[in-house]
């Protein structure tokens, strides 16, 4: 369907005009332990969050991107095709603390 999904042992998030996006998991993918965190968190911290249908366009024109699972937590991207991005991001930096001081 042309839909982003995730990585191949991580979850996907972005982040345009402040809102958190996820993909959408109803047909295919992995809902990991460490997705559900960080919507947890990004809910706690106030975040606008959003699991729908993620294209590609629409990842390579995010704010911010990061991948994550239970290993890596947080993981940002700093690069896609030619779409790079300054990391973390602010939001991605705040879901790395709040995260972080979960574990703590």
């Amino acid at each position: 369907s042309g839909e982003v999904i995730e990585g191949t042992m991580s979850n996907l998030f972005l982040v345009k005009h402040g809102v958190l996006i996820t993909p959408l998991l109803e047909h295919c993918g992995v809902a990991g332990v460490m997705r559900a965190v960080i919507l947890e968190q990004a809910e706690k911290l106030g975040l606008a969050c959003e699991v729908r249908a993620v294209s590609v366009d629409e990842v390579e024109q995010a704010d911010e991107c990061f991948m994550s699972n239970s290993s890596i937590g947080i993981w940002p991207v700093h690069t896609l095709t030619t779409r790079r991005w300054v990391t973390p991001g602010e939001i991605t930096q705040r879901l790395q603390k709040s995260v972080q001081e979960m574990w703590s």
